[in-house]
């Protein structure tokens, strides 16, 4: 978890994304490229569970009975939430 000003690991994430999939064959012509990025100012847990499916998988190979679940939860940095309490609100420079 990270330590920096505006994150916090106890309040609930500000969106959360998830899927599964089941498959009782699976069979890949060729090696998938699957990416997913975040951008921004954000803490991120993700989970990724498989079953009976590797995470680098064969093409021309086929597994059964296979499924995975994803799993994500984003907390936005509060700063931009605009929720931070006076005292933590950044003060303007007076140079």
């Amino acid at each position: 978890m990270s330590s920096q000003p505006g994150h916090d690991a106890r309040r609930p994430p500000d969106i959360e994304i998830g899927g599964r999939a089941r498959a009782r064959s699976l069979r890949f012509e060729e090696k998938p490229q699957a990416k997913v990025d975040f951008h921004g100012d954000y803490e991120a847990e993700t989970v990724d569970e498989r079953e009976r499916l590797p995470e680098h998988v064969e093409p021309e190979v086929t597994y059964r009975d296979a499924s995975v679940r994803w799993h994500t939860s984003v907390r936005l940095d509060r700063r931009l939430r605009g929720d931070l309490s006076e005292d933590e609100r950044p003060r303007p420079s007076r140079d």
